[in-house]
């Protein structure tokens, strides 16, 4: 998939990943995730989301995309066919990244090295070493002149010129100074930053939020968000302040007031006090959307609800 966004397919062959999608409609993420020098290959929380209703499929050495009732949307003739985003799927012709709607239609002619992850009304692109943006109508918008572009949100992006980072708002002008190594998305209207020693967090303005100085910070969700001190991970608000203490070995963000949280080698989930709310159980957690999450366990992946308790029976992972 797109070097600068998560693939979707975990380590499956292409057929037990067509069996898979086509019994489930789950899209699997494994990202790899980097926080200041340190990156850590983890298998990201899967989603339940209405664009998980195109799923690719594999046929004849080349992928192509369909619709959840099997009506065939991008004919299987691509090298790799990225998830939809925002209407928009990114599909790949040997070394060329191209840009398709949902109809199939290109919305671009030119071909580009990479495709970011896409948000916020643009598409990161990358050719001949550089990084720019097109809007959703597959214009240039923003010039490829950047070492390092990420997507935008709450309208504004990182980017890296030089090896320093700063935030550009839409018209492609700086709303933050490039001083930073390293930054991630804003999110409720922070985002964090890396200065060569630690992650701290900025809001809009550039300006430090709290003392906090941390290891790792993640995305803000419903108040709060991941972050890691002394090699454990808790949740800390829109001060910098742990509002629950970093006990757990990784976690990721909240959805619909629950979290995913790592303990040894399985997942449960927190509330949002910090108290454990499932118990570590889970081989591989999922987001929460309309009561239910998809996740992993012992007996394959199967749909829970708030309390842990499966709404499906599992789905075995087929043994190829």
């Amino acid at each position: 998939m797109t070097t600068a966004s998560c693939n979707y397919l975990f380590l499956m062959t292409p057929d037990i990943f067509n069996r898979m999608a086509a019994t489930l409609l789950l899209c699997l993420s494994l990202c790899s995730i980097v926080y200041g020098e340190k990156e850590q290959h983890l298998s990201a929380p899967m989603q339940i989301s209405a664009e998980e209703a195109f799923l690719p499929f594999y046929e004849n050495g080349k992928w192509g995309l369909r619709v959840k009732d099997g009506e065939v949307l991008v004919p299987a003739k691509y090298d790799e066919v990225d998830h939809v985003t925002d209407g928009i799927i990114p599909v790949r012709e040997g070394k060329q990244w191209r840009l398709m709607d949902r109809r199939g239609n290109a919305i671009s002619d030119n071909g580009y090295d990479r495709v970011g992850s896409i948000g916020g009304g643009m598409i990161p692109v990358q050719t001949g070493g550089k990084w720019g943006y097109l809007d959703y109508a597959g214009q240039l918008r923003i010039p490829l002149r950047y070492e390092q572009a990420s997507r935008f949100s709450e309208g504004l992006a990182a980017v890296s010129v030089s090896g320093k980072t700063g935030y550009i708002d839409r018209a492609g002008d700086y709303a933050i100074s490039a001083t930073f190594i390293a930054g991630t998305d804003f999110s409720e209207g922070l985002a964090a930053v890396f200065d060569g020693r630690s992650w701290s967090l900025i809001d809009r303005n550039g300006e430090l939020v709290g003392k906090g100085k941390f290891e790792a910070i993640g995305l803000f969700a419903e108040g709060l968000a991941p972050a890691q001190s002394n090699g454990k991970w808790g949740f800390i608000d829109h001060h910098g302040e742990f509002i629950a203490p970093p006990t757990f070995d990784y976690a990721y963000g909240f959805s619909e007031g629950l979290a995913p949280v790592l303990s040894g080698m399985r997942w449960g989930y927190v509330d949002l006090s910090g108290k454990l709310a499932m118990e570590p159980s889970l081989i591989r957690p999922g987001n929460f959307k309309d009561g239910r999450a998809p996740v992993y366990v012992e007996s394959g992946f199967v749909l829970i609800d708030r309390q842990g308790k499966p709404m499906i029976k599992p789905v075995p992972i087929p043994k190829d």
